[in-house]
């Protein structure tokens, strides 16, 4: 069974009527099945079997005869040549223990022996699909895991908390990956706690899309000739898939190859040799950010950090997570009010660098430097003259409950310039924050935050996390009020009226629902008693241990 079910013609079926004690008569009507997909045999072996226990057929005098015959009914071709082979095993007495083998069996030749592994292992490893919404596409998971009891004798349907963890949690987009941890869905127990939740983080997200695709054509209307290779993000001509690019290339590096006799990339002849030194001082093994080289240029008097780190293509970005991080700065020294900045995680170098107009006007503590410091980044060279210390800075997106202190290198932020932090390895190392690229996701003091893709932190989403910044703490702890707990109420259940809210189902399925709670209303009384039962007891996977994580606030993201 597959999440997309094609359009098929209306199939043949079949009416099963019942008619009870006082005369009344009920009709059900059910697919004949013939030679179509498993699903809908399971369908209809579901249906039949819903239609048997809620008619209670086997209380019947003559239940085999009347359910064998209307089974057989519900079948034509080679299927029903098939349940004739298996039913004619010379047993004489018929009865819902024989009944129960026959359908085990017809359904193991239907399906397959590997029926039920071969469909938890497609739950568990089928993303969602794109043109389904997020209703459709639960509804799907619920109604295929509903058909896994009838797959196989003693196999049973998945739990909820076991949909939520294995099948919907590691198949939602990616790019609702942060929304959905921030407010902790994975840790529901019940599905209808979060597929509201998911809906609005579906709209939001095609909402984004959206304003990222128009924005990019009203780019692209600017370009004179756009490349048709990647979707018109740029101008063919400085595009890297260019035959001239490539031959300019080319004649670059046998220029940078010749010896020093000629420029490097338009570079000035003083740099050049900063530039080579720049180069023997890197690892063979060239990653996206190498260690950092420190030296000092006599011809113009700096102490020059390289932050080699690789621009990678829009293309490249679009495909995987940015180091992109929040981060929230007090407004001046003790101030208890926070703005927050959209920041870069670089681990490739070894000081954290600080936009000087944030704390331009304030109180804070500003070391300045006889001997201005460089760093060379992809984007440009950027030129530092000093030193600060911020005390109480956070991280939203983990907890507004911890704060941390660090000294950065204040540099000039220029027009082109993204980013208005940059933390490097010396913040990283001091509170223990960890990269993890292959699960895409940060890590500090045991909560793990999702990467996202570049230019997902929009403006309009910067602010909404900062409106809760700009509270203090008891402030935010108190919007959530405690609840006061009231002495149980036992009630009797009004089981009609329960049944006309259900304005969701027809009138056939509220009938349907009707004639259940009514089968089980000793348990809608309003009474409270005990249990008798059978002693309960929990099989914990051996070696296994408790989850124990610090409790968090959520941003209001």
């Amino acid at each position: 069974m597959r999440y997309q079910v094609s359009n098929s013609k209306d199939p043949n079926t079949v009416e099963l009527k019942y008619t009870d004690r006082d005369g009344a008569v009920d009709k059900t009507k059910l697919n004949i099945f013939e030679d179509g997909s498993d699903e809908e045999f399971l369908k209809l072996v579901k249906e039949f079997q819903n239609h048997v226990d809620t008619y209670r057929i086997w209380e019947d005098e003559h239940a085999a005869h009347s359910i064998y015959k209307n089974f057989r009914r519900c079948l034509a071709g080679s299927a029903r040549d098939l349940w004739d082979q298996i039913i004619d095993d010379g047993q004489e007495e018929r009865d819902e223990l024989v009944y129960g083998e026959h359908l085990i069996e017809f359904t193991k030749e239907v399906s397959g022996n590997g029926a039920v592994r071969n469909q938890k292992k497609y739950l568990t490893t089928t993303s969602k699909p794109e043109k389904m919404s997020v209703k459709q596409w639960i509804s799907r998971i619920k109604n295929i895991n509903s058909y896994i009891p009838f797959m196989k004798a003693e196999a049973s349907a998945m739990p909820e908390r076991d949909l939520i963890n294995d099948v919907i949690t590691p198949n939602i987009p990616t790019a609702w990956e942060m929304h959905y941890h921030l407010q902790n869905l994975h840790l529901k127990t019940r599905i209808r706690d979060i597929i509201e939740p998911l809906t609005v983080i579906e709209e939001q997200v095609k909402k984004q899309a959206s304003l990222a695709q128009q924005q990019s054509q009203t780019n692209n209307r600017n370009l004179k000739n756009p490349c048709k290779l990647h979707n018109g993000s740029h101008e063919w001509d400085d595009c890297c898939k260019n035959p001239k690019n490539a031959k300019n290339n080319e004649k670059d590096t046998k220029t940078s190859n010749g010896h020093g006799k000629t420029e490097h990339n338009g570079r000035s002849r003083e740099q050049r040799p900063t530039e080579r030194n720049s180069r023997r001082s890197r690892t063979p093994a060239r990653s996206r950010s190498s260690s950092h080289a420190r030296y000092s240029s006599d011809s113009e008097g700096y102490e020059h950090n390289c932050i080699a780190e690789k621009a990678s293509t829009k293309e490249n970005e679009e495909r995987t997570q940015s180091s992109e991080i929040l981060i929230a700065l007090p407004n001046a020294e003790n101030s208890k009010k926070y703005t927050t900045y959209l920041g870069l995680i670089n681990s490739g170098s070894s000081g954290s660098l600080l936009s000087s107009s944030l704390i331009e006007n304030t109180n804070f503590n500003v070391e300045k430097q006889k001997k201005p410091t460089k760093w060379d980044t992809a984007t440009g060279v950027l030129l530092t003259k000093g030193r600060a210390t911020i005390e109480a800075l956070s991280l939203p997106q983990f907890t507004r409950k911890r704060q941390v202190s660090s000294t950065f290198h204040l540099f000039e932020k220029r027009k082109d310039d993204k980013y208005d932090i940059i933390l490097s390895r010396d913040f990283l190392q001091a509170i223990g924050l960890v990269i993890d690229y292959s699960a895409s996701q940060f890590t500090w003091d045991n909560i793990s935050v999702a990467m996202v893709p570049s230019g997902y932190w929009m403006k309009e989403k910067i602010t909404s996390v900062a409106i809760t910044w700009n509270k203090p703490i008891e402030e935010a702890n108190n919007e959530m009020p405690l609840t006061e707990i009231l002495p149980a109420e036992y009630k009797p259940v009004n089981i009609e009226d329960v049944v006309k809210q259900q304005t969701h189902l027809s009138v056939e399925e509220q009938e349907q629902l009707q004639i259940v709670l009514f089968e089980y209303q000793d348990l809608f009384k309003g009474q409270c008693r005990k249990y008798n039962g059978d002693p309960v007891s929990l099989e914990l996977i051996p070696g296994s241990k408790p989850y124990y994580g610090k409790p968090f606030s959520i941003p209001k993201a």
